[in-house]
């Protein structure tokens, strides 16, 4: 039962949080964090935590980060939502493989799949997507591509809408790595597309680049420009200044490309 004061205290934490997001897309990075703060200072839940996370990690502020996590996790725990517990561990292994430490990173992956296995019913008795993916990424890391492509297939056939976008980015990855590029193009076209409709502009323009990349890879100059472009503006859209100049030395580069090799049938 949710009480009056933690509906309160829930009511500011989103409202710090979409406060935090709007710093964000406008490049004011102390005063995001000084929202984040106030988030996770009134949120009863470890969901400011998790976002404030991302945004040190993303800072390059590693150690903060996990300390964040790491609290996020205890208040998971406390509050006795397998979800959430889950969730706050894969995001713990996620940082600590980004840090190096992949022994830690391990543990926290076998954490996050024993809490959803905690909450198994008789009628459910399976990874979630987000849990397969994640699966997947670590079997890619260790050099098992087949094995990725196993639980990259199990997560896709369980994603919702939202986290589709993610998942085909992800095996797009892997088909590259098996030299299968038009394949890894089209999963990318559909991310683009899952993305375009139930993610934001930064995913949009994520997926865009990466398109970009794949068609510039198949030697698809023209095509790959106009996703450069797109995800310039895509990336302008939500703030991200870095990104968008990225893409537009991208769009650039691939112009170059095409002025040189205009003539030349193996390029368009």
């Amino acid at each position: 039962m949710v009480t009056a004061s933690a509906a309160v205290s829930l009511e500011l934490a989103q409202r710090s949080l979409r406060l935090a997001a709007e710093a964000e897309s406008r490049s004011e990075p102390l005063l995001a964090r000084a929202h984040f703060l106030a988030a996770v200072r009134h949120d009863p839940t470890p969901e400011a935590g998790l976002a404030f996370g991302r945004f040190l990690s993303e800072s390059g502020q590693t150690d903060d980060a996990l300390l964040v996590l790491q609290d996020s996790w205890q208040l998971a725990k406390r509050r006795e939502c397998i979800p959430e517990i889950a969730t706050c561990c894969r995001a713990l292994a996620m940082l600590f493989h980004r840090a190096g430490q992949s022994s830690q990173a391990r543990r926290f992956l076998q954490r996050a799949a024993a809490a959803e296995m905690r909450g198994w019913s008789d009628q459910q008795a399976t990874l979630s997507s987000e849990q397969l993916l994640l699966e997947s990424e670590f079997a890619e890391w260790e050099g098992d591509v087949p094995r990725a492509l196993a639980l990259c297939q199990a997560a896709l056939e369980g994603a919702t809408s939202a986290h589709r976008s993610e998942v085909l980015r992800h095996r797009a990855r892997l088909r590259t790595i098996q030299s299968q590029r038009l394949a890894a193009a089209h999963d990318l076209l559909e991310a683009a597309r899952v993305a375009r409709e139930f993610a934001g502009d930064r995913v949009y323009g994520e997926c865009l680049l990466e398109l970009g990349h794949a068609l510039r890879s198949l030697a698809r100059g023209h095509l790959a420009m106009r996703c450069y472009r797109a995800a310039a503006v895509r990336f302008e859209d939500a703030g991200r200044s870095r990104q968008a100049s990225a893409a537009r030395r991208w769009l650039a580069q691939t112009a170059a490309i095409e002025r040189t090799a205009g003539g030349d049938p193996l390029w368009n």
